[in-house]
């Protein structure tokens, strides 16, 4: 199966096939799972097309992805399978042997099975005592408000609160802490002489309530949680808000163009209809007058007619049954 007959359906992530933004969210959960999975056997259940599982691998130990996709999987294999393995198998069914691994990985995921509980219980299954779940949803009060215009998506089979996220993951694991996972502006400190890794400064830490997205780390013992801030190749909030004030202002420069012409249309119009009213008027006008007209003329003729018929001669020749005829008095 080539590349070109890879489906986007909005909902499958592919390298490549989306737009900056839900290609930036996806990535930036595997970099955060990055730093829980340094020399670590790892577990991605709905590894999509792979390109998570990878990054993960160049660090992990080991990296075993799953996905109920055959499409997927083969994608995953054919561009990825150098660094991590994958196979077919079901999130409420882990495709593994329990107690293996030290981190399983599952991003939005959980909100497309109904049978979301156990994709929980097999986490905790599969999971070595002393290892780690991340997993993520869209926050649903979040996530319904910015669907106003297109409506529910048909993907969702449950989508999260807080609260029910929580007390779903807490059934299995001691310890739950969710953050949220938000796309904000920032500002960078770095350079070809600064490292990949450093220091992240949170001023103003998230609420969970106006979150986009959960993200739970689970465990059954307690672990540091680290802050995190992915910065994509070629970000630059500036730059990119003057392109869009560039692009807003060509927008409505153009939309000003079209309303002038417009405008000049619509007075041409109503330059033209002024013109064929003034027209239809003269022709009432003058249907007035014709009618005026003819009614002076039948008026006349009546005079004529009723004067003829009072002269002597005219009712002489009526008692003798001579003379001529007068025609019918007109309407």
């Amino acid at each position: 199966m080539g590349d070109e007959e890879t489906v986007f359906t909005g909902e499958r992530v592919i390298p490549g096939a989306v737009e900056p933004d839900l290609w930036n969210e996806h990535v930036a959960r595997y970099r955060f799972a990055s730093l829980f999975a340094a020399e670590r056997h790892v577990l991605d259940a709905g590894c999509g097309m792979g390109y998570g599982a990878a990054a993960m691998a160049s660090v992990a130990s080991g990296v075993w992805g799953f996905d109920t996709s055959l499409e997927a999987v083969r994608y995953a294999t054919r561009h990825y399978g150098e660094h991590a393995r994958f196979c077919l198998g079901s999130a409420d069914a882990f495709p593994a042997r329990s107690t293996w691994f030290d981190l399983v990985t599952a991003f939005e995921v959980i909100e497309h099975i109904s049978t979301w509980p156990e994709l929980i219980s097999e986490a905790a299954r599969v999971l070595k005592p002393t290892g780690t779940f991340l997993v993520s949803t869209p926050n649903k009060s979040s996530y319904t408000e910015s669907r106003k215009e297109v409506g529910v998506n048909p993907f969702h089979v449950h989508e999260f609160e807080e609260d029910e996220f929580r007390a779903a993951l807490e059934e299995k694991f001691r310890f739950v802490k969710i953050l949220a996972q938000n796309q904000q502006s920032s500002v960078v400190v770095a350079g070809e002489a600064a490292g990949q890794y450093g220091e992240v400064f949170v001023e103003n830490k998230p609420s969970l309530e106006g979150a986009q997205f959960f993200l739970a780390i689970c465990s059954f013992q307690r672990i540091p949680i680290p802050s995190f801030g992915y910065i994509p190749r070629g970000s630059n909030l500036l730059q990119e808000r003057e392109h869009y004030i560039e692009s807003l202002k060509r927008e409505l420069d153009e939309s000003r163009r079209q309303l002038r012409a417009a405008r000049t249309k619509l007075n041409e119009l109503h330059a033209h209809l002024e013109e064929r009213t003034q027209w239809a008027q003269s022709l009432d006008k003058r249907a007035i007058a014709a009618e005026v007209e003819v009614q002076r003329t039948k008026q006349r003729l009546r005079n004529e007619r009723n004067a003829v018929r009072s002269s002597r001669w005219f009712k002489l020749g009526e008692a003798l049954n001579v003379g001529p005829k007068l025609p019918d008095d007109p309407a």
